[in-house]
């Protein structure tokens, strides 16, 4: 399990304030242009509608660095899209 932790340590963003009507496949082609994604998971509540938030880990702390530098903050679907690292509070930035 720790493996697998630190294997993703500092490549995976956390991602927040999204449309409520986003999948996990709208975040994989909104960060695509930043580098390899590994695995993207948006979070929903039982009934499928979106908790407004996920994570979008990609292959490489680099490329998650190039993203969240560059998407701190983007428009989509009439929200704004805020992104941190995971384990991260969202006033380190």
């Amino acid at each position: 399990m720790k493996e697998a932790a630190d294997k993703y340590q500092g490549a995976n963003l956390y991602v927040k304030n999204l449309d409520d009507t986003i999948d996990d496949e709208k975040p994989k082609e909104l960060f695509a242009e930043y580098g390899k994604i590994t695995s993207c998971k948006v979070m929903h509540d039982p009934s499928g509608i979106s908790k407004g938030s996920g994570f979008v880990a990609f292959s490489s702390p680099d490329e998650a660095s190039r993203a969240q530098a560059l998407v701190c903050c983007r428009c989509t679907e009439d929200r704004i899209k805020k992104s941190t690292f995971a384990g991260e509070t969202p006033d380190a930035h």
